[in-house]
């Protein structure tokens, strides 16, 4: 009996131990997940940027090239006044 009870007190201490481990496990994920959520999120606001100044060069990047076709244009025309 004495030897039973042995047993059952190691059982007892080892998954007190397992739930401790596991505990300790789970605090971990929750702190790599929300470090990776605040990294998703920090990326997010990179790329939302990024994309604007894309946009913005396009915008740019397309009013030069008209002001290059209409100079040209011009350029091309019979001695002209400029006005």
């Amino acid at each position: 009996m004495e030897e039973m009870l042995k047993y059952v007190t190691e059982t007892q201490r080892i998954m007190a131990d397992n739930i401790v481990q596991l505990t300790e496990v789970q605090s971990r994920q929750q702190e790599v997940q929300s470090r990776q959520e605040a990294e998703i999120e920090r990326h997010s606001r990179k790329m939302e940027k990024l994309t604007e100044r894309h946009s913005e060069t396009d915008q740019r990047f397309n009013i030069l090239l008209n002001e290059i076709r209409f100079l040209s244009r011009r350029g091309n025309e019979p001695d002209q006044p400029l006005t």
